[in-house]
This record gives C-alpha cells, structure tokens and sequence, in this order.
C-alpha cells in the first residue's frame, strides 16, 4: 500500500509539474518572442489574454507541486529529512525563488495596466521597458527551471 500511495502522489506531482513548466517554457520561447512584432500595447493584449488562461492551471499546479513534494518526503523518508541540506530542500528553496519571481512578473504586468491603451510616446517607451523587466524575470525562471532539473538528476543518481 505504501508504494501505491507514494506512486500515486509521483504520478500527480509529474502531472503538475508538466502543466506548470511545460505552460511556462511555451510562453517564454514560444509565445512571447512571437509577439515582437506587434506593437508593444497589441503585444500586451495577446499576453494578457494567454495569461488569463494559464493563471487557473498554474493555480492548481502550484499547491499540487508543493503538497506532493512534502508528501513524498514525508513518505519516503520523514519531515526530518527537510531540515537537512539535501537535494530536495534545495528544490524547494528553488521553488520559493519561482514563485517570487513570479510574484515580481505578476507586478510588473500590473504597473502596465495603465500603459496599455496610451499612445504617448513616453508611456509606449514605459510600457516597452516593463516588458522587457517581465521578459527577464521569465528567463529567469527557466534558469530556475533548468536548476530543479539538475537537481531532481542528483536525487535520481
């Protein structure tokens, strides 16, 4: 029954981490790229309305990532174990980095809200600058991204 109940909470923490990653990789080389060749207020729009779509599943996703991860640990080998310096802590110091990140993007985008329908050259040049800030803070989390990996190899070798 142990192994079920921990095969169990792998097999969601797997799916919650595709939909949260794979959702975020196709926005940052994908989609955001794409949009380069819109002005920089049509860009927004496209984003905004991606974003609205995404913002539910990452919603989900998050807390499942979170609530397997601890579970698993605590299956496999004690909530001791989370006060050590270990792979998995790191992992979960990487996530924490995440989703400030995340918090910081999700700042950004609201300082553009009101830029979005000005025409004036100084708010586009704004609006173009918050873009780039959120275009960084999502690189960044892809080098986040490319972290956990590195570290889910180590805890698997």
């Amino acid at each position: 029954m142990h192994y079920l109940y921990v095969a169990i909470l792998f097999w969601l923490h797997l799916i919650a981490i595709t939909l949260w990653v794979g959702s975020h990789l196709l926005r940052v080389l994908v989609l955001w790229p794409a949009l380069s060749v819109l002005e920089p207020s049509a860009a927004q729009r496209v984003k905004d309305a991606f974003l609205a779509r995404l913002t539910p599943i990452t919603a989900i996703a998050m807390p499942v990532i979170v609530l397997t991860g601890v579970l698993q640990i605590q299956a496999r080998f004690g909530f001791a174990y989370l006060l050590s310096i270990n792979p998995l802590t790191l992992k979960l110091l990487v996530f924490v980095l995440m989703v400030a990140t995340s918090g910081y993007e999700i700042r950004t985008r609201d300082l553009m809200v009101p830029l979005r329908s000005a025409s004036d050259a100084a708010s586009l040049a704004r609006l173009k600058t918050l873009q780039r800030r959120e275009t960084i803070a999502a690189w960044i989390q892809v080098g986040l991204i490319v972290l956990i990996f590195l570290l889910v190899g180590l805890l698997t070798s």
